[in-house]
């Protein structure tokens, strides 16, 4: 009875186009480049308007704020810099940005081919973006986290930088 249910339903399931009805559903992102996670990097003079663009989607602004900058307690990391554990982040060179207005304001005065991180961004409704200098010169290692997504980095343009 087994194989024969097998033979029967494989074939009908095949012709449904899952990927249409469930397009999240797959475990490797095709848009991104997965070995350059896995390299560590290390500090450059050449690229300091270097951005981590991360993104997510979060209840709140105060939802953000408490996941990237705020510690639970005294003796204890913030949740970003405990899910980024190859990186030492100083929270005060995090930026966040919240809501599509706002992404759609800010994405254009960081480079000037917006369209390829507004592809990665989607549907996300916050964008946290840091800083070279929130490494502070050590070598780092991102990835994602359980609540951010690493979208990649990118070299600020001097338009961006003078406003």
């Amino acid at each position: 009875m087994r194989g024969f249910l097998a033979m029967v339903f494989f074939p009908i399931a095949s012709l449904v186009p899952w990927r249409k009805i469930l397009p999240y559903t797959t475990l490797v992102n095709p848009r991104r480049n997965a070995p350059a996670l896995e390299r560590i990097q290390q500090p450059d003079h050449k690229h300091r308007n270097r951005v981590h663009v991360f993104h997510g989607t979060f209840d709140s602004e105060r939802d953000v704020a408490k996941y990237c900058t705020e510690s639970p307690s005294k003796n204890r990391p913030e949740p970003l810099n405990h899910d980024l554990p190859d990186a030492t982040v100083n929270t005060s060179e995090v930026e966040i940005v919240f809501g599509g207005a706002r992404i759609g304001a800010k994405i254009p005065t960081l480079t000037k081919q917006p369209d390829g991180v507004f592809h990665h961004v989607g549907s996300s409704n916050t964008v946290v973006l840091l800083t070279e200098a929130a490494f502070c010169g050590l070598p780092y290692k991102l990835n994602d986290t359980p609540k951010l997504r690493y979208a990649g980095a990118l070299d600020v343009t001097e338009e961006a930088l003078s406003s």
